[in-house]
């Protein structure tokens, strides 16, 4: 069965920039996610990736954040998302922007991560996995999801969602 992926494309407090970033999305089948500064992760460990992270975000831009989870969701985009999953694409905590299926192992592209939010404020977002979106946005009137960047949710929550 497959599994099932809330990713948010990019931060909701700048619409512009979040706009431009899931068009992009979406003409190109693509979600992707940031953290420019660690480079090519895709072939760290865990570990490694929890150790970069520190040392960049947290000792080098006193950035506040939990370490350990978002090393544990860039391992999950990286070596758990997988070919026919499902990922709901997340605006805010009230709507879905898309609902697609996995189709290709997430990628690391620098180019493709300028274009895709045209270097805004010097930032890109090169981590990225295929996906073939249905693009039908759902808006609801209650929250349904969580702020995090990255989870997977069981397919008892999705009906939830959905129903």
């Amino acid at each position: 069965m497959a599994t099932i992926w809330v990713i948010s494309p990019y931060e909701s407090i700048d619409d512009k920039t979040f706009e431009a970033a899931w068009k992009f999305d979406l003409k190109n089948n693509t979600i992707a996610l940031g953290w420019f500064e660690l480079g090519d992760i895709s072939s760290l460990s865990v570990n490694e990736i929890r150790d970069k992270y520190k040392i960049i975000y947290i000792n080098e831009h006193k950035a506040k954040g939990k370490i350990t989870e978002v090393a544990n969701e860039l391992w999950a985009f990286y070596h758990n998302i997988q070919e026919g999953d499902k990922v709901i694409a997340r605006k805010g905590r009230k709507v879905i922007l898309s609902i697609g299926t996995v189709i290709g192992k997430a990628y690391y592209n620098t180019d493709k991560g300028y274009l895709r939010i045209a270097g805004e404020n010097g930032h890109m977002y090169p981590n990225f996995i295929s996906v073939d979106w249905d693009g039908k946005e759902i808006k609801f009137t209650d929250q349904k999801f969580s702020m995090i960047t990255i989870y997977k949710i069981s397919q008892i929550r999705y009906n939830e969602i959905m129903n």
